[in-house]
């Protein structure tokens, strides 16, 4: 069984500034993020459990053309979606 994916309010602010920034840094930048994000929530989505356990039942995965992780919790009917994690800041923050 598919797993809906939900996003915690941390998740979409971190979604949207970083959209915004890349948005203005180059035209349809701000969409190759989204669609590096899209790809991998269908990876989540479609095979939850293998992606590496950092911190108790928190699990990450690398965006790969941006220096992103997506945080995210297996819960018994949903995934949520906890940081989109920018990977120069203090590896400290992403439990905060």
């Amino acid at each position: 069984m598919i797993k809906r994916i939900d996003f915690s309010f941390r998740a979409n602010i971190d979604i949207i500034i970083s959209y915004e920034f890349y948005a203005s840094i180059r035209l349809n930048l701000g969409e190759e993020f989204l669609n590096e994000l899209s790809d991998c929530f269908k990876k989540i989505q479609s095979n939850s459990e293998s992606f590496i356990i950092i911190e108790n039942k928190f699990r990450q995965i690398v965006v790969k053309k941006f220096p992103f992780i997506i945080l995210y919790e297996i819960c018994s009917d949903k995934i949520v979606i906890l940081k989109v994690f920018h990977t120069s800041q203090n590896p400290k923050k992403k439990f905060k």
